[in-house]
C-alpha cells in the first residue's frame, strides 16, 4: 500500500469522519449515521471464481473433445481459485427513524488517483458483499437444521422471506486532476449505435469529488475543511485566501487532517513527533513567503541576462565584437 493509501485509509476509518462523509453525500449533510452507532467490518471480500489461465484452458480442451467427439471433460476444483477484493473501510451501522430500525453496511474507497474502471471495482465490492450475506443466511438455516419448506429454499439455503442489508460504497476521490473517468457501467460498455439498450442493467458509482462540492457547510467535522483545501489544492493564492478567512479552523486542525494535506495538497511543512494540532496557516505561509523570494531570485537572474543581452546587442549593432565587449565588463558586472 503506497503512502497516500494507507494516509487517507487511516484518515476516514474515523468513525467521526467516516459518519460525515456518508451523511454529505447520501443524506445531504442530515447526520442520520451517528459515529457511535459505526461498527467496523471485514474489509475483505471473497469470491471464488474459475481461475483465468485454468477457464481458458478449460474451453480449448473442450473444443478439442468436442472435434474428436469426446465428452466434455469435468471441472475440476483446482480451476477454482479465491479472489480477495480489500475495501478500504467497511463499517455497519444501524440508522433509527421513523420508528423503524435499518441495519446498512457501508464501505469507502480512498482515491489518490482517477481508476478508469471504478465502476466495475465498486460493484464488484457490493455483489461481493450480498454474496456473503447470502452465504452467512444459509450457513445459518444448515447450523439450525432448518432446510425450508420447498425445495427451491432447501437447494439456495435462503428462503423466501430471508432479507438483505443494503450495501453502499463511497468512493472520495483526493487526486488533483478532473475526474475523467466513468460514472457508470454503462459509460464503460461498447454499445452499437440505433440499438435500444435502455434494459439493460446500469450501476451508478457514488463518487465524491472535492472540486464538485458547492456547499462545505453540510459537513460536520473537519472533513469539511479538509476537502475544501483539495479543492483549490492547484491554486496557492485561493488556498491562502481560504485559511486566512477559516483561520479558526485551520490553526488548530488534528494531526491526520494536516498529515493528509500535507501529502495531497503537497504543503511543505514539518509536523513533530508530539504535536497533536497542527497550524496550517503559518505552514502556507511560510510557502508563499518562500515561493515569493524564488519568483524574485529568478526575476532577478532574468533582468540581468536580459539586460546583458541587450547590451550585446547594441555593441554587436556599432560594430563592437562580443570579444571587445568582455574585455571591459568584468565578471561581477555580470553577476551584479
Amino acid at each position: 500500500m503506497g503512502k497516500k493509501d494507507a494516509v487517507s485509509k487511516h484518515y476516514m476509518s474515523k468513525n467521526e469522519i467516516f459518519a460525515d462523509a456518508v451523511n454529505f453525500y447520501f443524506f445531504d449533510g442530515k447526520e442520520k449515521v451517528k459515529p457511535e452507532e459505526l461498527e467496523a467490518g471485514d474489509p475483505e471480500e471473497l469470491e471464488l471464481l474459475y481461475g483465468k489461465h485454468a477457464a481458458v484452458h478449460g474451453m480449448v480442451e473442450d473444443e478439442k473433445s468436442r472435434r474428436k467427439g469426446k465428452r466434455k471433460r469435468k471441472s475440476r476444483d483446482g480451476d477454482l481459485i479465491s479472489v480477495q477484493r480489500y475495501r478500504d473501510v467497511l463499517k455497519r451501522c444501524v440508522i433509527r427513524e421513523h420508528g423503524r430500525t435499518v441495519y446498512v453496511i457501508y464501505g469507502i474507497e480512498a482515491q489518490s488517483e482517477i481508476h478508469y474502471a471504478m465502476p466495475v471495482k465498486s460493484m464488484l465490492y457490493d455483489a461481493l458483499n450480498y454474496a456473503a450475506q447470502v452465504s452467512e443466511i444459509a450457513d445459518g438455516h444448515a447450523k439450525d437444521g432448518d432446510n425450508g419448506k420447498s425445495s427451491g429454499e432447501f437447494l439456495a439455503g435462503f428462503h423466501r422471506t430471508d432479507r438483505l442489508r443494503p450495501v453502499r460504497t463511497l468512493v472520495i476521490y483526493f487526486g488533483s486532476a478532473a475526474w475523467d473517468g466513468p460514472r457508470t457501467l454503462k459509460e464503460m460498455i461498447c454499445l452499437p449505435e440505433g440499438e435500444d439498450f435502455s434494459s439493460l442493467n446500469d450501476y451508478h458509482l457514488d463518487l465524491l469529488v472535492p472540486e464538485e462540492i458547492e456547499d462545505f457547510s453540510k459537513f460536520h467535522s473537519q472533513l469539511g475543511a479538509v476537502l475544501e483545501v483539495l479543492k483549490v489544492m492547484e491554486d496557492r493564492e485561493a488556498m491562502a485566501e481560504l485559511m486566512r478567512e477559516k483561520s479558526d479552523v485551520y490553526e488548530h486542525l488534528p494531526r491526520d487532517a494536516a498529515e493528509l494535506l500535507r501529502m495531497f495538497a503537497k504543503i511543505d511543512m514539518e509536523i513533530e513527533e508530539d504535536e497533536e494540532e497542527i497550524d496550517m496557516c503559518r505552514a502556507i505561509d511560510e510557502m508563499m513567503a518562500e515561493a515569493r523570494e524564488e519568483g524574485m531570485r529568478v526575476g532577478e537572474e532574468m533582468g540581468r541576462e536580459s539586460l546583458i543581452t541587450n547590451m550585446m546587442r547594441n555593441f554587436s549593432r556599432s560594430g563592437v565584437s562580443f570579444e571587445e565587449v568582455s574585455s571591459f565588463i568584468s565578471e561581477e558586472d555580470f553577476s551584479r
